[in-house]
């Protein structure tokens, strides 16, 4: 581990049960996050790729392992910690967008805000630069019925920057976009990776992948290379 590791997991597990059926979704991961890394997770569906990116973004418990995140041994953490961690030091980022439809894209940028200790002297400034940021200056007052697909994940991806994380975590970012679409929105994740963003995303397309600095396969819970 170095004063650059943001996070260390050893021989990471996770098993679910359904009834009777036992399903090891994680075997045994390990890997350091570097500041500034950008990383994809390759796997088809059921390889514990989604899995792996929710334990490391605290959404989801680990059965077994170490798991150290900015030198906090994540077994020591309440539940308060966690929620502490997610609102100020990562940003989320999904394949289903998860905008609310009766808010407009601003008021959806500004949301994590409610439940965050930091503190912005101007909100609604901040939150209108990182739409400008993404490319959406002029969308504040637009309902997410109003955006296309491409919209709403920029929107997406201004709300995830909105406590300035160090980390965003990115779940099939592009999935239910076109492939000219996908590589705009890739392109905002290379520009805030060169920023000092570190970015892990999961993903099933290599075109995407290769976006990334470093491309990870995992297959049945464990990484093959």
């Amino acid at each position: 581990m170095t004063k650059n590791t943001l996070i260390t997991l050893k021989n990471i597990k996770k098993t679910y049960f359904l009834g009777e059926k036992r399903i090891e979704a994680l075997k045994g991961v390990n890997l350091n996050i570097e500041r500034g890394d950008f990383i994809s997770i390759m796997g088809v569906s059921g390889s514990g790729k989604s899995t792996l990116l929710y334990v490391i973004g605290l959404m989801d418990d680990l059965t077994d392992g170490e798991y150290i995140f900015m030198d906090r041994d994540v077994k020591s953490l309440t539940v308060e910690d966690f929620a502490e961690i997610r609102s100020s030091h990562i940003g989320f980022v999904f394949q289903q967008f998860h905008l609310v439809d009766y808010l407009s894209a601003l008021e959806n940028v500004l949301l994590p805000l409610l439940y965050s200790r930091k503190e912005i002297i101007d909100p609604f400034a901040h939150g209108k630069a990182l739409m400008d940021r993404v490319g959406l200056a002029n969308y504040y007052d637009n309902k997410p019925s109003e955006l296309s697909g491409g919209e709403q994940q920029r929107v997406a991806i201004a709300r995830a920057l909105v406590n300035n994380p160090e980390i965003i975590l990115a779940d099939e970012p592009t999935g239910q976009l076109d492939l000219e679409t996908s590589k705009e929105i890739m392109n905002i994740f290379c520009a805030l990776n060169e920023e000092g963003k570190t970015i892990i995303m999961v993903t099933h397309d290599p075109e995407m992948s290769a976006y990334s600095k470093k491309v990870i396969t995992i297959r049945d819970g464990i990484f093959v290379n």
